[in-house]
């Protein structure tokens, strides 16, 4: 037995837990940005689009942590999941922090302050997420597929 066919023994009694903790702390980012994006957006405008956000986010946590529990065990599906989470994500850094960059939807307190920041602040947060999620995601699937590929030759003998 050479060294790669030991690990790749051990990674069926082992969690993938590498890919577990960048999807975890994906979603500990996307709680900071959701927390800042509902702190910056005018109480004056809440109403069905606030709603949809944070409706949004909610499925996409779900989303994400049903795929971190299935990555963890090496389900190879879910790790394509986390990577299209990972792409809806990076779609999400064009949609509201750029509402704030044009200083729509902002409170009154950021109107004197420097909302743009905030704004910034906001897509460092999503781009840390989908980054993130697609590493999470990748990693994932490599050792899925290498694992699968494992039992595969472990049957034929």
């Amino acid at each position: 037995m050479t060294n790669e066919n030991i690990k790749l023994d051990k990674m069926m009694y082992q969690n993938n837990k590498i890919s577990y903790n960048l999807a975890f702390l994906g979603l500990g980012f996307n709680v900071v940005f959701i927390f800042l994006a509902l702190n910056t957006i005018n109480t004056r405008s809440y109403g069905l689009m606030t709603g949809f956000k944070v409706i949004m986010n909610i499925i996409i946590m779900l989303s994400v942590f049903l795929s971190m529990e299935k990555v963890k065990v090496y389900e190879k599906k879910f790790s394509i999941y986390l990577i299209i989470l990972g792409i809806i994500t990076i779609g999400r850094i064009f949609w509201l922090p750029r509402l704030f960059l044009k200083g729509t939807h902002i409170t009154d307190k950021l109107i004197n302050s420097n909302y743009q920041m905030r704004a910034i602040i906001q897509i460092i947060f999503l781009a840390l997420t989908s980054a993130c999620f697609i590493a999470s995601g990748i990693i994932g699937y490599f050792r899925s597929t290498a694992l699968e590929k494992h039992r595969k030759e472990g049957m034929k003998k």
